[in-house]
């Protein structure tokens, strides 16, 4: 019986699961396939490019195929001299092609609005990219921090209850006083407390790093290489400049432009080509 318990022991630990550290390069990924507003960037610039398609085929080549079906009734007045009554069926076929030979700029000016909005979009995505990747690394760091003052919690609340104990013993000898050890023991309360406080702490933390990347944050490794920052204050604005934010502003701007000026553009004459063939019957 005995052999029979160990042997499904032994099974149990043979299949369960091998728990995996997790890195912070893992955590952003999972970060950027759990983050919802990413998913509706994407949509967004799925939604753009289609837009810009739209665009460049606006003022294209346009074809049509119209079809009609009709019966007609012929009632003569009375009074008529040669009166004509009957009835007929009719069909017809025609194939329309319309083609704008000059559209005054509307094609161009729409295509340019169309491409400003796609960059925008492709900035946007990449500034909440960036934002994600940025929370994930906080949240990474912070649970880093707090586990870290846990351990070291822990370890001033052990020391404290051994000079507690080394306190009560020379307490009972006469060597220190009531207050001298009420001190001590107040001193081993608050540590105790400090614990508690950063296990509650350490929780908080935790659950915000599973709200950001859907991972649970029970054993996170060691950040090895940290991010390197810029050496001046000229390099760090220069940087600023390229922020995905800030490039998503400008193409927004520009877009708005040249929306305006289609606008206008709508106002002015186009040049058509149109040509019909058809039958009818």
């Amino acid at each position: 019986m005995i052999k029979l318990k160990l042997l499904l022991l032994m099974g149990s630990l043979s299949i369960a699961p091998t728990s995996f550290a997790l890195t912070l390069d893992q955590a952003i990924d999972a970060a950027l396939d759990h983050e919802s507003q990413l998913k509706l960037s994407q949509l967004n610039l799925a939604q753009g490019q289609a837009m810009l398609q739209q665009a460049k085929q606006q003022y294209g080549l346009n074809v049509n195929l119209v079809g009609q079906y009709g019966h007609e009734k012929v009632v003569t007045p009375q009074g008529v001299y040669v009166p004509t009554e009957g009835s007929r069926n009719f069909h017809g076929a025609e194939l329309q092609f319309d083609y704008p030979l000059y559209t005054f700029g509307r094609y161009r000016t729409g295509v340019n609005a169309a491409k400003m909005q796609m960059a925008a979009r492709e900035q946007a995505m990449a500034g909440q990219s960036s934002g994600t990747i940025l929370q994930t690394v906080k949240v990474y760091c912070h649970v880093l921090k707090q586990q870290a003052l846990l351990d070291l919690k822990i370890q001033m609340r052990s020391n404290l209850k051994q000079s507690l104990y080394e306190a009560e013993r020379r307490f009972k000898v006469g060597m220190i006083t009531r207050a001298d050890l009420a001190q001590v023991q107040a001193q081993y309360a608050q540590g105790i407390a400090d614990v508690v406080s950063v296990q509650s702490n350490l929780k908080i933390a935790q659950t915000q790093f599973n709200l950001v990347t859907g991972q649970v944050a029970q054993d996170l490794k060691q950040i090895a290489n940290l991010p390197t920052i810029p050496a001046n204050v000229e390099t760090a604005l220069r940087q600023l400049e390229q922020h995905p934010l800030l490039r998503q502003a400008q193409y927004e701007q520009q877009a708005a432009q040249q929306q305006y000026r289609l606008s206008k553009l709508e106002l002015k004459p186009m040049l058509m080509l149109n040509s019909r063939a058809g039958v009818q019957d």
